[in-house]
């Protein structure tokens, strides 16, 4: 650039009359139009300016921000004084922050503050933008909740797939086994009592581990299936003297059975297994104390945001559900807990025998529903089954109880 045209530029930049105000007018209107709160405070901390979207963040209006300490955004003995040798020498820092609004909600936030010096390069006070975290916070919070549930989906298949693979394997073998004990029953001699008692251990062994592979295949989603419409209060009354009996007289059932319920479609052998892992379940969660178990049946409109919150809700349509609930007043679990009851032979003191409720994740699965678990520890655990409602068809209500 040549001479003569450097100072022609700067003839043109020049400032005149009224120059520098009109600049802060642009500068103060560049302020107000950002989507950012900025902030700026003495060295002493008491806010000089802030503009609208800061304002807005925090649910006050601008004047009733201007000429309060800056510890107005903080928690309650949050904010910490620097000196002014310190804040000279920081110059700009970057942090987040948890601030608090007007009506004392708190607000996740983004802060960078930089120095403002005079001429003699002293602070004289502090410029601070703030970017509301909220919404991001939200969106990471549902990533992750995303990501532990496609890693929970992830684990459940392996271990269903697996789980059925084994089961197959151990049904062949127990065909053979239970298949040779019977030939071997009908072929011996009355006098070889003694053989046929070890037979016969050797065959209820065998039942025993066909019922196991039963279990695994349930949750592996390869159980046989007989479909039919069930009513699914018929399942509860079918099973009530039974169950009553198991609990003794520690445990108190109580019941609260929906009305007019649409059937479902289903194999009711397979719901009975259903109801009875839970209840034996709750009864084991009250162990030897006194308690309640609650059984609800009932319908419910599932919305995709309801099934976000279920086991196995990702791909299940929204609509109608009848549900079947066991609710019981036992120790409850924590969230560690909590995320590992669905796990073959998973088991603690609190909770079933390893396959109970693995078998229940199973059979759910494999009639198209989803699962809702609530506990908290010290209160009891609620667990509700759900299952696609046909609502062609209506039962009459079924009483039960004593």
């Amino acid at each position: 650039m040549s001479d003569q045209e450097k100072k022609a530029l700067q003839a043109h930049v020049k400032p005149g009359p009224g120059h520098l105000e009109d600049a802060l007018r642009r500068l103060e209107k560049a302020v107000e139009t950002m989507q950012l709160g900025v902030t700026i405070t003495d060295i002493a901390g008491k806010i000089v300016y802030t503009n609208s979207a800061e304002a807005r963040i925090h649910g006050y209006t601008v004047d009733e921000l201007v000429g309060r300490d800056v510890s107005v955004f903080c928690l309650p003995g949050y904010r910490r004084s620097l000196s002014s040798e310190q804040v000279r020498r920081m110059k700009s820092w970057r942090r987040e922050s948890m601030n608090v609004r007007k009506d004392g909600t708190l607000l996740p936030v983004a802060l960078m503050s930089d120095v403002v010096l005079d001429a003699r390069d002293q602070p004289i006070g502090v410029v601070t933008t703030c970017e509301d975290l909220t919404e991001a916070k939200r969106a990471e919070a549902e990533r992750e909740r995303l990501q532990i549930r496609m890693q929970q989906s992830q684990k459940l298949e392996s271990l269903a797939v697996l789980a059925g693979g084994v089961a197959h394997d151990f049904n062949n073998v127990l065909t053979r086994i239970l298949g040779h004990a019977s030939l071997i029953l009908s072929e011996l001699p009355p006098p070889a009592s003694h053989v046929l008692d070890k037979v016969a251990e050797i065959q209820n062994g065998a039942l025993r581990l066909a019922q196991l592979t039963n279990q695994l295949l349930a949750f592996a989603g390869n159980g046989r299936y007989k479909t039919e419409p069930v009513n699914v209060n018929d399942i509860v009354k079918e099973l009530t003297h039974l169950i009553e009996v198991a609990q003794g007289r520690r445990v108190r059932l109580q019941y609260e059975l929906g009305s007019e319920l649409p059937v479902i479609i289903a194999d009711p052998v397979q719901l009975q297994q259903v109801f009875r892992h839970l209840v034996t379940n709750a009864s084991e969660a009250i162990g030897e104390d006194e308690g309640v178990i609650t059984i609800r049946t009932g319908t419910k409109w599932a919305s995709r945001e309801y099934l976000a919150t279920t086991y196995l809700g990702d791909d299940a349509p929204q609509g109608k559900y009848v549900f079947l609930e066991v609710k019981d007043t036992g120790c409850g679990m924590d969230p560690e807990t909590k995320a590992k009851i669905f796990d073959p032979f998973f088991t603690t003191k609190f909770t079933g025998r390893g396959l109970g409720l693995a078998a229940v994740m199973g059979i759910v699965r494999g009639h198209g529903g989803v699962i809702r678990v609530d506990s908290v520890p010290d209160q009891g655990t609620s667990v509700l089954t759900l299952f696609p409602a046909r609502p062609a068809f209506v039962t009459q209500p079924v009483e039960v109880g004593r």
